[in-house]
């Protein structure tokens, strides 16, 4: 049956809608085998009508795979300023923010990580050089750390590439109905990773 237009539908709030079921659905079912007409139908509008609010099934995968990181690099930097002046502190709440975002946002950085092959090469590389503008982020937090403690980095890159796989780790299993709280999570995460670098714990 088709979906029933709902009347006086706000534009913003339904864009919002579309991506955040969108991103439920290619993280059930997998990008190729989601159509647009079961996106339109969950949200409750025809399938025409998504076109006022996107543009093709490519650039809804595009935006939610975007947003991932656009909203991760602010909210990691705001926990950095807000640690203070201290490389250590300002390293370990990078690492907290990071985990902690994977952990909120699982569905949107598993989609990220898995879909990247149905991009088209451009749309591809936009996302694949937003990472790296990211990962360049993380290895100047560890890097300053280090070079704070007076920490030889094996190497960086690899040590950078290690870290960022810890958030999909996390995404993969955290749950909050496991019984273990996110913030325990971050604590334990965080201690992990700085005494894999070397750096002091606490």
């Amino acid at each position: 049956m088709a979906a029933t237009e709902r009347p006086a539908r706000d534009g913003a709030r339904t864009r919002a809608e579309i991506r955040k079921i969108a991103a439920e659905m290619f993280y059930e079912h997998g990008y190729e085998a989601t159509s647009l007409r079961a996106v339109a139908d969950r949200v409750g509008i025809k399938v025409g009508s998504l076109y006022n609010h996107m543009g093709s099934k490519d650039d809804l995968l595009v935006d939610i795979m975007s947003t991932v990181l656009e909203s991760l690099s602010p909210m990691v930097e705001a926990a950095v300023e807000e640690a203070g002046e201290d490389p250590l502190e300002r390293f370990r709440a990078a690492i907290g923010a990071h985990i902690r975002f994977h952990a909120q946002h699982a569905q949107e950085t598993f989609i990220g990580n898995s879909e990247l092959r149905s991009l088209k090469e451009e749309q591809r590389e936009r996302i694949l050089k937003g990472r790296r503008d990211y990962d360049q982020l993380m290895r100047k937090y560890i890097k300053e750390a280090a070079d704070a403690c007076g920490v030889e980095i094996l190497d960086l890159r690899l040590q950078s590439y290690a870290i960022l796989a810890l958030g999909m780790h996390v995404a993969s299993w955290f749950r909050d109905s496991r019984g273990t709280s996110l913030g325990h999570v971050v604590d334990v995460y965080t201690t992990i990773t700085c005494r894999q670098i070397g750096l002091p714990a606490d």
